[in-house]
């Protein structure tokens, strides 16, 4: 056999194997226990990744393998829109311009804050030029601020009552905008033109609806102690507040209101 075709190795002759006495052509009993065993060590890996799978719920599984990006950039979509809806200021750098654009008006424009009040600053700047708002450029951050220093987040403002101007600037180059502080308007005048006493108190005072006006008590006016009543309703018609208070303890009450 050999002859017929030179260079090729001649196999051994078929032999019965001594367990079964099943011929198995060129191949030793040995050789063939060795590779059953590998095979075996083959099958036992696959059903242990088998395993492995089926002990994943196989909607889990498809939501992993076929829907994960798309979560991802829905949750992210999300984020972007709620922090540009909600805020009071949107604060970008169009193609990385060193200058902030603040509800589109660009240059680092002035800000004007009302004392007493919160704002929030959706950021959504290049990653080199960080919103930062500060008592002067890289100075201390002000009373108030929160989530301060950022090129995409939201930063909100509580401005105290007695806060002074400041800045807002980049964190690395330092190109800034000034930030004024103004008071809130001041209430209109008003008065209590009506007073009724039963198991609650009915106060009428006039006034608008745009300010929040406060009952007050006080059963000694030697002092500075005054102290909000309980208020049960409130409504306004035609100018005039109705309020519905809860009744202080004491025969000497002193009533006030006051607006803010």
């Amino acid at each position: 056999m050999s002859g017929e075709y030179p260079g090729l190795p001649v196999l051994p002759r078929s032999q019965p194997e001594p367990s079964t006495g099943r011929v198995c052509a060129g191949i030793t009993h040995e050789q063939r226990i060795k590779d059953d065993n590998n095979m075996r060590g083959l099958d036992g890996r696959a059903r242990k990744s088998q395993m492995r799978l089926d002990g994943i719920p196989r909607v889990l599984a498809n939501c992993m393998m076929h829907f994960r990006p798309v979560l991802v950039l829905v949750v992210l979509v999300w984020r972007l829109a709620a922090i540009a809806g909600a805020a009071d200021f949107t604060v970008l750098t169009p193609g990385g311009q060193f200058s902030f654009q603040i509800n589109g008006a660009s240059g680092n424009p002035t800000l004007t804050l009302q004392r007493g009040s919160t704002y929030t600053f959706a950021v959504n700047t290049s990653s080199i030029h960080p919103f930062v708002i500060g008592t002067s450029v890289f100075g201390a951050t002000p009373g108030g601020v929160s989530g301060n220093n950022t090129f995409l987040g939201t930063i909100t403002y509580a401005v105290p009552t007695n806060a002074a101007n400041c800045v807002y600037y980049c964190g690395v180059h330092g190109f800034f905008g000034d930030i004024l502080m103004v008071d809130p308007p001041a209430p209109p005048p008003f008065e209590i033109v009506g007073l009724a006493v039963g198991d609650n108190l009915t106060l009428r005072y006039t006034g608008t609806n745009t300010f929040t006006y406060t009952p007050e008590f006080s059963t000694n006016l030697a002092t500075t102690n005054w102290f909000a009543l309980t208020v049960q309703s409130n409504r306004f018609l035609l100018g005039t507040n109705e309020a519905i208070c809860g009744k202080p303890s004491g025969s000497n009450v002193f009533l006030r209101i006051r607006a803010r």
